[in-house]
């Protein structure tokens, strides 16, 4: 993620998806996504019944949670 990304604010759950993954092909479904951050897996923020993510935070998240380390 680069420096401009990391800065962008606060973006609903679509806007996060094509920030995280510009190429619609491999994008992840905003179903699964949901889901994720309904078993808390990825942060959020909720103001009034409004629900907003920070990509950077989401990046991280989704690094921690679902990254494969191989071995050498």
């Amino acid at each position: 993620m680069t420096e401009a990304e990391s800065s962008i604010g606060l973006v609903d759950a679509e806007g996060c998806l094509e920030l995280l993954f510009p190429d619609e092909r491999s994008r992840p479904k905003l179903r699964w996504f949901l889901e994720q951050k309904r078993v808390g897996n990825i942060p959020y923020r909720k103001i009034g019944h409004f629900v907003f993510y920070d990509p950077a935070e989401v990046r991280r998240a989704i690094d921690r949670r679902c990254k494969v380390e191989v071995g050498a």
